[in-house]
Order: C-alpha cells, then structure tokens, then sequence
C-alpha cells in the first residue's frame, strides 16, 4: 500500500468519510490541510480551472496548490484539480472573518 496517492473523484465516491458537507450551502466538500498544515475546505469534484491537487496519506488528505498543467515528470498525477470552497461557496464572506 503506498503511503501517499492522488485523490480522483473515483476515489471520493468510494470513501464517502472524506466527504463533508458545507454548513452554509450544503455543498459536497473535503476537509484537507495545506502543506504548512492549515485546514481548508476543497469542492469534493473535480472542477475546470481548478488549482488544488488532494493528495491522501495515512494523517489524511493535503491540498497541494498546482497549476492546471499536469506534470510529466510525476506518474501519479491524473490531471484533476479541485478549487478552495471559498471560491465556490454563495456565503463565503460569511466566514472570512471567523
């Protein structure tokens, strides 16, 4: 088993406890962690222009951000990307200043 790969949307329809829904709108999101270990909310799908890649390892899943462009030189990287649910969610200025 390897101790880091890519999160495809594959894989989060069947490992729904990495699923989570936002308490503003109700969207599907995933809990990750930043590499300087913040936490923020990712859209749980895929999504065009996306610059999020979740990769999932034995502390969980992390949110590297990357560019659209798949790189060559890492077999492990199918292309997907993700945005910050903040910049998807309706109510996102409700929680910037929490």
């Amino acid at each position: 088993v390897p101790s880091r790969w890519p999160v495809t949307a594959e894989h989060l329809a069947t490992v729904s406890r990495l699923q989570h829904r936002c308490r503003s709108c109700q969207a599907p999101i995933i809990w990750a962690h930043t590499t300087t270990g913040k936490r923020i909310p990712v859209d749980a799908q895929p999504a065009a222009g996306g610059n999020i890649r979740l990769i999932a390892g034995q502390h969980g899943v992390t949110a590297h951000v990357v560019g659209p462009v798949i790189d060559l030189f890492d077999q492990d990287d199918t292309g997907e990307r993700h945005l910050p649910h903040h910049a998807t969610c309706p109510q996102a200025d409700e929680w910037r200043t929490r």
